[in-house]
């Protein structure tokens, strides 16, 4: 029977005379060098010619904050110049994240076999952790044009182990290198890959961290988040609490008294010998409760604190958090809920869940998030107790559009607040055709009573506005009824009653900034309302009314006359003039260029 080729330890199970070759091997392998990005090039062979702009702005921002996982593989071309062999996305991402050098795999021969048969042998490594392997699977299937079936035969692992290591690489950066630095075990890794949406994975990833679960526990955590269930808590067993020794009982004593002190009520410390214990608070009436729970609300979120209300052993806590703090937020108030939760179950045996609303930055905006954060409370359960509104599944046999939004709709009309009317339909939006995607039938619905809080709005104009534009606006309200058409009514309307000066201030600025930061490649609709405070639509509509082009034509129009302006007075080299005007692609600026001028970068060149 013929011997299968399968790994050994080294490359003497693969090739009989390896041994001769152990320089070969280091050059067709090196290790991670540190390259500047102005020393590499695109793959001009690359197939892939248009990359995602969201996807490459979301894995730039992961870069920046804790760098490269997995080096690009780049072959030298001259001296001290490289092109890329795998990762372009990876070198693209870094230039918007603003670094000057990358991690890379250098190939300095083009014998794809020894290529294969030195990264095979790096697998054997008894050191390497699971990323590394992962990444060498990849570089393997990237750069010798293997299948997952190939790569199995070639080092003799199962097809399934081979894809379970490459799944790694899908995970989050942040969870990647805690596996690389054994923060967290590959079991735990694979546990978390169970769920998809990566928030969720780093919000699981946080507990492994803070608490120190099991891989056991993290497939229970990821099987009830997957598959939810609904299930009473077992009694727990009475266990009789053993006479303490007199220093133990010593060392209770001022713990007692300070918590006697803090909550200003009697405080018991009950321990049993395993350890565990309770803390008692007792309480003499419903304000003697209210008062503790305040405090220990006070304890868990910090101060200050604004909370209400609103009915018996409820309560609505607003929270603050800064632009950077609000990324995490979900993950940081979860962690919060769950041990206010531990708390008060083992101190007052009360069951806590909590919903939370949508982040918002106008206080105009806070009813809606309270209105959020109740419909999400009604989806806890005891083994799920703190739920998100974003999660929620919407029911796409109703639509969205309580009497409170036509109310503050007609209110921010008849005020001029554009930016505010602009949210309000992005919240209409969102929730009725973004999440709940409704048929034909209710989207009607949905419309035709947008369209009559609009009339409202129409025959409360005031007597002398514009005639002329009232006549226009009576004979859009008779065209077919779209989502977009109800938009630009409201938007007419406000423009009737509103004061278009701040507008044309605002508008002014933001051009000032576009002509200041046309090179940067990230410059677009949502850089732009970060930057200024406004919502995407609210900016695109109000910076074609006062320029007469939308955003993109007015960006392009300002990057292509700088471009002809390079190409006429100085010597750069057309590879660098897309990168100098603000552009990641260069076909892409190729094709923006010739529709503007009519002719190629180099044909310009060439009059």
């Amino acid at each position: 029977m013929a011997k299968k080729n399968v790994l050994g330890r080294g490359l003497g199970a693969l090739i009989a005379d390896a041994a001769e070759e152990p320089v070969t091997r280091e050059i067709v392998v090196s290790a991670i060098q540190e390259l500047n990005l102005a020393d590499i090039r695109p793959n001009p062979f690359q197939p892939r010619t248009e990359f995602d702009e969201e996807a490459l702005s979301e894995l730039a921002a992961s870069i920046k904050a804790i760098g490269i996982v997995q080096p690009i593989t780049v072959r030298a071309v001259e001296e001290g110049k490289y092109e890329i062999i795998a990762g372009e996305r990876r070198f693209r991402a870094s230039k918007l994240a603003g670094l000057s050098t990358i991690p890379a795999y250098i190939r300095k021969t083009e014998d794809d076999s020894l290529l294969e048969l030195a990264l095979i042998e790096n697998i054997q490594r008894e050191d390497l952790n699971a990323i590394e392997v992962a990444i060498s699977y990849q570089r393997l299937i990237d750069e010798c044009n293997l299948t997952q079936d190939g790569l199995s035969e070639r080092v003799g692992k199962k097809r399934a182990t081979i894809a379970n290591y490459l799944r790694l690489l899908k995970l989050p950066a942040q969870i990647q290198l805690a596996v690389r630095d054994k923060k967290i075990s590959m079991g735990h890794a694979r546990a978390i890959l169970g769920v998809e949406d990566p928030d969720t994975q780093l919000m699981i990833f946080e507990q492994i961290l803070e608490y120190d679960f099991s891989v056991r526990k993290v497939e229970e955590i990821v099987r009830e988040l997957v598959h939810p269930q609904v299930e009473e808590p077992a009694e727990a067993p009475v266990v009789e609490d053993k006479p303490k020794k007199s220093n133990e009982i010593g060392d209770y004593i001022e713990l007692q008294k300070h918590l006697s002190r803090r909550f200003d009520t009697k405080v018991e410390l009950k321990r049993n010998e395993s350890g565990k214990g309770k803390i008692i608070i007792g309480f003499k009436s419903d304000a003697e409760l209210e008062k503790i729970i305040e405090s220990a609300l006070e304890n868990f979120f910090g101060t200050p604190l604004f909370y209400f209300s609103p009915s018996d052993r409820t309560y609505s806590v607003l929270l603050h958090c800064s632009e950077e703090e609000g990324t995490d937020l979900i993950l940081k108030i979860n962690n919060c809920i769950l041990r206010l939760h531990d708390y008060l179950l083992d101190t007052y045996d009360i069951w806590l869940f909590a919903g939370i609303g949508r982040n918002t930055d106008s206080l105009m905006n806070v009813w809606e998030c309270y209105q959020q954060a109740s419909e999400a409370v009604s989806y806890t359960t005891k083994n799920y107790i703190f739920f998100p509104y974003e999660f929620i599944k919407k029911d796409s046999n109703v639509f969205y559009y309580p009497p409170e939004i036509s109310t503050k709709l007609i209110h921010f009309i008849s005020t001029g607040n554009t930016p505010q009317v602009l949210e309000l339909f992005n919240l209409i939006h969102q929730e009725n055709i973004e999440e709940r995607t409704l048929p034909v039938n209710l989207l009607k619905y949905l419309l035709s009573d947008i369209r009559n809080t609009l009339l409202k709005a129409r025959f409360a104009l005031p007597q002398d506005a514009d005639p002329e534009a009232i006549k226009v606006l009576d004979e859009r309200f008779n065209e077919h009824l779209t989502f977009k058409l109800c938009e630009d009514l409201a938007l007419s309307l406000c423009n009737l009653f509103g004061n278009k000066e701040d507008d044309n201030t605002l508008s002014a600025t933001i051009e000032k900034y576009i002509k200041e930061n046309y090179k940067d490649p990230s410059l677009g609709l949502n850089k732009i309302s970060d930057e200024f405070q406004i919502s995407e639509s609210y900016f695109s509509h109000m910076f074609k009314e006062k320029t007469g082009v939308n955003f993109s034509t007015y960006l392009e129009n300002i990057r292509m006359t700088e471009a002809a302006r390079l190409i006429k007075e100085t010597d750069i080299s057309l590879n660098e003039l897309y990168i100098a005007v603000g552009y990641n692609n260069s076909n892409t600026f190729r094709r923006a260029f010739k529709k503007v001028y009519g002719v190629t970068p180099s044909a310009m060149r060439e009059k």
